[in-house]
């Protein structure tokens, strides 16, 4: 069974499984790719930087406006995220981490 590991800026660890991921509230997007959509589900990465004590909102100021999520799977695909570009009240881009796929 997978599993998501968090890690926060301090170090701490937590692990969330697939029935984790589940029990967080979900969002859909939709993706076309060479003339063929898929959709898939999962919690947004706002959602689970907040479980990993991420700042949101007001507390998302200074220093914290440069913090920057690195989100990296098993086969070595990575990418980043400032934490202000998914926050609502500033780039408000949503980013899910899949769980599911055309369901």
């Amino acid at each position: 069974m997978g599993s998501l590991e968090l890690v926060s800026s301090d170090g701490t660890t937590r692990t969330l499984t697939l029935a984790d991921l589940a029990a967080l509230p979900q969002s859909e997007v939709t993706v076309s790719e060479g003339g063929t959509s898929s959709t898939f589900a999962g919690p947004t990465l706002r959602d689970l930087l907040s479980q990993a004590g991420a700042p949101a909102g007001r507390s998302l100021r200074g220093p914290a406006m440069a913090l920057v999520v690195l989100a990296e799977a098993l086969d070595g695909y990575a990418v980043a995220f400032t934490v202000s570009e998914i926050d609502p009240q500033f780039g408000d881009r949503i980013a899910i981490v899949a769980s599911s796929r055309d369901r």
